[in-house]
């Protein structure tokens, strides 16, 4: 009888041994799927689970992936973008001489465009719960049929300083019409003001990410930059997982990025306009930041003793976690004139490799261009470029220098025309005012061989015009497939930040302007 009441109890320890083991086996499965749904993103990809997804998950899904970034859980491995071979010497030649693209396969003659409209206007903002604002410093990408224009909200004028937000306003495109509905706020933050959207699409997460920057809300750039080496940039991220209908929470990224920079850059702007993510899915946000080191100088009105770089910093899990790229160095012109690279945008060679084209801060100096062959983490020497901007402003009847010359463009690739769909070739084409002396005849124009030579201009907008972006998009008509752009621009005839315009055209339309366009650009 004892006998069988000891089996009895040994029997039923081991079945409950067991099942403690299921339980402990199931539990640990279940994590290991929320931790595997959270790190791959499988929301987009099992039905079932994306009526779970929302920003506060996946948001956090992303602080899980960034606290054990370093340290791979279960398998977890980091992306790594592996960098195709890129010919420097092919590259590094900037032609000082246009390309007029006389020889071309397009059919001019069916150039399409549509007139400039308006898209930040009071009736689409006007409300008690919120003001008035000036649009400024746009921003734009395209992605499953819509756009995304991005600007800052400046509350309290167009100046460079005081109270602002990052806004959105998506539009839906159906054939070749625009649906544009109502904007809506995707950042503030107190005490501070947020700057410079410049948004990327992460195509392999259907994500769009945002990355911005931010400064104390009431000193302006030339105050900042009396505190050198002083921490009053920070650099933020958001992300939308649902097309931008809606945002997650502000994240620094300082940290990672511009902290890594001795000294600390106390200007730092990315941008302004969209980054780029590579084909191997790097994301490289390029930017600019000012630093007092050997190489400084005065620069009237702007800083009392200050260097220009350009740099880049990149993400390979999707934002998530970033790291700093390689910077510019310091470069001279053949004069001995430092060549300070400003604002930028950056785009992707059909080498693989990178050639960020910027904005200059000396009035006589062109676009400079400079090239990354190894993924954004080394940057080359900036080169002067054959494309002029403004640099100088009339006062009094007079025309003055400057304190910073040039203005922010917008740069992006296409196929080219008749290229391989499987592996295509690519142009490039950029959008900046087309006049040297102020800001003014927005225009466009075209390079067929990786920004090394550009074309004339076509100039689309006559009238004053200041900061521009530019994107892309492909739709078939009657069986033919063709290219068009999408322009988000500053412009107007009082003063070239008056409003806030969009226009489409399509790549004939750009070749059949620049063929026709006869006006004035120079001084």
């Amino acid at each position: 009888m004892q006998h069988q009441v000891f089996k009895m109890r040994k029997d039923t320890t081991t079945f409950l041994h067991h099942v403690f083991v299921l339980l402990m086996f199931l539990s640990s499965f279940s994590f290991f799927m929320m931790f595997s749904y959270l790190q791959f993103d499988l929301g987009n990809k099992v039905p079932f689970m994306m009526r779970y997804s929302n920003n506060k998950i996946r948001q956090f899904g992303d602080t899980l992936r960034n606290t054990f970034n370093n340290r791979p859980v279960l398998g977890v491995l980091q992306e790594k973008c592996s960098t195709p071979f890129a010919d420097v010497n092919s590259t590094l030649k900037v032609n000082p001489l246009f390309d007029n693209f006389t020889t071309h396969p397009l059919d001019v003659n069916k150039g399409w465009q549509t007139p400039s409209k308006v898209i930040y206007t009071q009736s689409i903002y006007d409300s008690p719960s919120f003001t008035l604002f000036k649009a400024r410093i746009p921003a734009i990408v395209y992605h499953r049929d819509i756009f995304f224009v991005f600007c800052e909200a400046r509350l309290e004028g167009s100046q460079d300083y005081g109270r602002m937000k990052l806004v959105l306003r998506r539009g839906i495109r159906q054939g070749l019409e625009v649906e544009w509905e109502r904007f809506q706020v995707i950042a503030s933050l107190p005490y501070v003001r947020t700057m410079n959207p410049s948004p990327v699409v992460d195509k392999q997460r259907d994500v769009i990410l945002v990355v911005f920057s931010t400064f104390p809300t009431d000193m302006d750039f030339r105050q900042m930059l009396e505190f050198q080496g002083k921490q009053l940039s920070d650099v933020y991220v958001v992300k939308s997982y649902d097309l931008g209908i809606s945002w997650t929470d502000p994240v620094s990224i300082t940290h990672s990025t511009i902290a890594r920079l001795e000294p600390f850059p106390t200007l730092f702007v990315p941008g302004p306009g969209h980054s780029i993510q590579l084909s191997c899915g790097r994301i490289i946000v390029p930017g600019n930041y000012f630093q007092v080191d050997r190489y400084s100088r005065e620069y009237p009105h702007l800083c009392r003793n200050c260097t220009n770089y350009c740099n880049i910093f990149y993400s390979d899990d999707g934002g998530v976690s970033w790291h700093a790229g390689g910077s510019t160095p310091y470069t001279e012109d053949q004069q001995g004139i430092p060549i300070q690279p400003n604002e930028v945008q950056a785009v992707e060679l059909n080498n693989g490799a990178v050639c960020i084209n910027s904005r200059t801060i000396d009035a006589d100096h062109t676009r400079s261009q400079a090239y990354s062959f190894d993924a954004g983490v080394t940057l080359s020497k900036p080169l002067l470029t054959s494309v002029f901007e403004p640099g100088y402003k009339k006062k009094k009847d007079k025309w003055r220098r400057a304190s910073a010359g040039g203005c922010a463009a917008g740069l992006v690739r296409f196929p080219a025309p008749n290229s391989n769909p499987v592996n295509p070739t690519y142009w490039m084409i950029m959008s900046n005012p087309a006049h040297k002396m102020t800001r003014k005849f927005l225009s466009v124009r075209l390079s067929k061989d990786d920004c090394s030579t550009w074309s004339e201009p076509w100039i689309f907008h006559e009238d004053l015009a200041g900061y521009s972006d530019i994107t892309t998009f492909e739709l078939t008509i009657n069986h033919r497939k063709f290219t068009f752009f999408a322009v988000v621009y500053e412009g107007g005839t009082v003063n070239y930040q008056q409003h806030m315009l969009f226009k489409m055209f399509n790549l004939e339309a750009v070749v059949k302007g620049m063929h026709d366009s006869n006006r004035p650009t120079e001084r």
